[in-house]
């Protein structure tokens, strides 16, 4: 499995622009997820500038505007942060995360599903 960051990112007016137009501003990223840490380091590989990094609780409430009240720096998060912060800061980027899930993975669920199924309900037709 492996997690990459999308190619472009998403205003909550539905504009996106390619991830590489924010190579060139200093960035205030907050994450509100399970490993902040992971997801600042996956931006910083990729080469953006990272002036402030906001690592928060995973599922923060994002209700005290006041936080996100300065607006010197371009404000980035995850997508699931966005759904909460965009009612707040609608012009912050949202950087979606793609998961790639190997195929032999699949094959191997697929197997697992399929014997857990038979026993369970006898043999299925293919």
């Amino acid at each position: 499995m492996a997690r990459t960051l999308g190619a472009t990112v998403v205003r909550a007016d539905g504009t996106r622009m390619p991830l590489a137009d924010l190579f060139d501003r200093p960035l205030e990223v907050v994450a509100g997820v399970a490993n902040p840490e992971a997801f600042f380091g996956m931006l910083r590989e990729a080469g953006l500038l990272l002036a402030r990094t906001r690592p928060l609780p995973d599922h923060h409430a994002f209700d005290e505007a006041a936080e996100f009240a300065d607006r010197s720096l371009t404000l980035v998060c995850t997508e699931k942060d966005a759904v909460k912060l965009w009612r707040l800061r609608p012009d912050a980027w949202a950087v979606p995360l793609e998961l790639r899930i190997d195929e032999a993975f699949w094959r191997s669920f697929d197997r697992l599903l399929d014997a857990k199924l038979s026993s369970a309900h006898g043999p299925r037709a293919h």
